[in-house]
């Protein structure tokens, strides 16, 4: 999987680290991710989309909220972030929010 090659490349000299991944939606990336991390946290807006990554990878960390109104509501920061069908589902006008609150918690 073309993500596989994308992680083995930046893990390379790190050692175990914090994942986010925003906007979970099902999980599915957070999955893919899951026996590669230390600490994995999925946040999303919908409890019904989270109750179903929380079924997935029941070893993540699973909130309920929004991290662009609400960026304290994680209590650690995180060295991988990923948001992959969030920033083609939001319109182009809703884009800089949700990066503009990544550098807070990385």
């Amino acid at each position: 999987m073309y993500l596989d090659k994308i992680y083995m490349r930046w893990l390379r000299g790190r050692g175990a680290f914090a994942y986010l991944d925003y906007a979970t939606g099902t999980g599915r990336i957070l999955a893919v991710f899951d026996n590669k991390t230390t600490v994995k946290f999925a946040v999303d807006s919908s409890s019904v989309q989270l109750a179903l990554a929380k079924a997935k990878v029941p070893r993540a960390i699973c909130i309920s909220n929004n991290i662009v109104t609400n960026p304290h509501c994680l209590p650690i920061r995180f060295d991988l972030i990923t948001c992959f069908r969030l920033l083609l589902n939001l319109g182009s006008e809703n884009h800089l929010p949700v990066l503009q609150v990544s550098p807070r918690l990385s």
